[in-house]
Formats: C-alpha cells, structure tokens, sequence
C-alpha cells in the first residue's frame, strides 16, 4: 500500500513537472513571438538604403584628406604610403608584425587587411566599407596576447575601443562610427550564420539594414584568408 502511494506521488510530480515545462516553454514562446514581431516593426521602419549619405559635406582637412584616401582607386597603395602618418599609425601598433600562422598564412594581420580591402573595393561600396575593411582586425593583436598566442578569439569587440579612437581620429560623425563599429563588431557573424542555432539572431542579422554591407566584408574577409594550399580559404 505504502508503495502504490509514493508511486502515485512520483507520478503525479511528474505529470506537473511535463506540464510546468510545457507551460514554461508556452509563455517562453509568446514572449519570443512579441519581441520578434516588435523587432519587425521596428525594422521596418528603418532606412532601407545602405547607400543613404551620413554625412553632407566635408568638414575638416583631416576628414578630406581620409576620405580622399578611403575613396582612391588605389587605396591600397595609398594606405601603404601612409603608414608613418599618425592618423594611420595604428596599422603599425596593431597590425604589421601580428601573426597567427595555425590559421592565416598570408602573412601579418596588415597583409590580411590589404587583401580583404583589395577584394572589398572590387564590389559596390564607399569610404565607409573600406574604412570597415581596414579596420576589422584591429583587435587581433590584444586577442592574441590575451588567448596567450592560442588563437584570436574575440578579437571582434577588442577591436571595437582602438577602431573607434581611430574614426574619431579621422573626424568621423557619430552616424559614420555607428555604422563602421557595427560592422567591425559583426564581421564574423555573416560566415557563422550556417553555425547558429538561434533563429532569432540569424533573422535579426540578415533583416538589419546594413546586412549587404556586412556580408560583403564577410565574402572579401575569407577570401583575404590564404590556407596551407596557397587558396583562399572560402567559408
């Protein structure tokens, strides 16, 4: 007798329990329903044009002379010829001489940097998406010394404090660094979209209105990547 009660007991906390998760899940999902529809709301009421000007006239000779830059046919070059100006000083503080040979085999974070601005440019863009070329990887160098020279993770929000003293450096507007650190910040996130179980950041990703900028980095950044076999190492 004592065993059926503590029998019926156990199961009936047990048929709770399934209840109590399926309810939880329930209001979970709701939630989840009213925050992905707010979301939408709210996208759609974004600017739609990633082309939209954030800024309507240079303002300051530092600004031209970055901009004119950023805009060269040649920017590469450009960028090389600058490297001891030290509004561009930050390509030989974080970027010349950092190496990660286990995954880049290009060279040095800058070698990285040139080819990813060298195949961005190819594509439809402005100042903007080389300025985000150019600084992607800043933070590598810190996430290596950080990760004891295992790898460069998180080098994406480690980057985020130097890339945004440098834009300040160049004049930009509030508007201009908004969109470059954004960029910054999510490069990764477009090649790791195949990886990500949530289906909520994966459609908060690719309905954000500079997504086609981000996933052009995205294609230019693995394509700058070079693999053991001298190939681009395409993601």
């Amino acid at each position: 007798m004592l065993f059926c009660n503590v029998l019926l007991i156990v199961l009936c906390l047990a048929i709770v329990l399934v209840y109590g998760i399926a309810i939880f899940k329930g209001i979970c999902y709701i939630r989840a329903e009213r925050r992905l529809k707010k979301l939408e709301k709210d996208i759609n009421d974004w600017p739609r044009s990633s082309n939209k000007p954030l800024r309507k006239q240079m303002t300051t000779d530092t600004y031209n002379h970055v901009h004119s830059i950023l805009t060269a046919p040649d920017v590469v070059d450009r960028l090389e010829r600058e490297r001891d100006n030290p509004l561009f000083s930050f390509i030989n503080t974080y970027m010349a001489g950092c190496e990660h040979v286990n995954y880049h085999h290009e060279g040095d974070v800058w070698q990285h940097t040139k080819l990813v601005i060298s195949n961005r440019i190819k594509f439809d863009h402005d100042y903007l998406d080389v300025a985000a070329a150019l600084l992607h990887d800043i933070g590598k160098k810190t996430a290596l010394e950080q990760n004891g020279g295992k790898n460069m993770a998180g080098h994406e929000l480690l980057g985020i404090p130097y890339a945004a003293d440098v834009l300040s450096g160049f004049d930009f507007n509030d508007d201009e660094k908004e969109l470059v650190l954004w960029l910054v910040q999510n490069h990764t996130k477009a090649n790791d979209l195949p990886k990500t179980t949530s289906k909520y950041s994966c459609w908060s990703l690719v309905t954000h209105p500079w997504y086609n900028r981000l996933e052009r980095l995205a294609i230019a950044d693995s394509e700058g990547t070079i693999g053991t076999d001298g190939k681009p190492v395409i993601i």
